[in-house]
């Protein structure tokens, strides 16, 4: 579950998380754009430059909406944005 924009990054998204089996049920915003993210890679370490876009547009109301998804998944990978 996230956001994502109506836009070819969402669809993206979609079909390579579709195509690997995962049961995607993302909030579609029309106004906002699918997020991106730089990643730096050295050795064990990661760094993120994100710009989350849609991302910041999810609603509790969708998450509530969908929660069948959540009490049936097997697994869960939680990301939060800290202010």
């Amino acid at each position: 579950m996230g956001a994502v924009g109506n836009d070819e990054n969402g669809r993206t998204l979609r079909n390579s998380a579709s195509s690997a089996g995962v049961n995607v049920q993302y909030q579609v915003s029309s106004t906002t754009p699918t997020g991106t993210a730089a990643v730096l890679i050295t050795g064990n370490d990661r760094s993120l430059c994100a710009y989350l876009a849609a991302a910041e547009t999810f609603t509790i109301s969708h998450l509530e909406n969908n929660f069948q998804h959540v009490e049936n998944a097997s697994c869960y990978y939680i990301t939060v944005k800290r202010n």
